[in-house]
């Protein structure tokens, strides 16, 4: 093959990667932040909740850190508290996002039902016109 035209292919293959992780990439998981600390079965765990919204999934990450200090030989009192006290918290916070895109989805569908409403009644009137063009019009 030609070396210009190898190049010139390359270039293209190049131009749609954009910079950095691409979509879809796990690295984080598997060599990032939580790989150190979790075990198979936490790791396992955190990306069951992965697909949840919200705080769901930093929320089932700290119940097992938590678990895991409350279970450790040299209990931390301190940890635990300070860790409890997150997690109430984020559960607050992830409620009142719960309760945000609730509210933003029956807007939603509120709005959704008004203009289907007015596209009804558009089009009673414009059977009614037509009605009364049939009614008059002379036979």
């Amino acid at each position: 093959m030609c070396y210009y035209y190898l190049m010139s292919t390359e270039n293209k293959e190049l131009e749609k990667k954009k910079r950095g992780a691409q979509p879809g990439n796990r690295n984080a998981r598997v060599h990032g932040f939580y790989s150190r600390e979790l075990t198979t079965k936490q790791a396992n765990a955190l990306e069951a909740a992965h697909g949840v919204q919200a705080l769901d999934e930093e929320i089932a990450l700290l119940r097992l850190k938590i678990l895991a200090i409350a279970n450790s030989p040299n209990e931390n009192f301190t940890a635990l508290l300070m860790a409890l006290s997150l997690l109430t918290k984020m559960l607050i916070v992830d409620m009142e996002l719960k309760e945000k895109a609730a509210e933003e989805k029956r807007l939603r569908n509120y709005r959704e039902g008004q203009e289907e409403l007015s596209r009804m009644r558009m089009a009673d009137k414009r059977e009614s016109a037509s009605d009364l063009i049939r009614r008059f019009r002379p036979s």
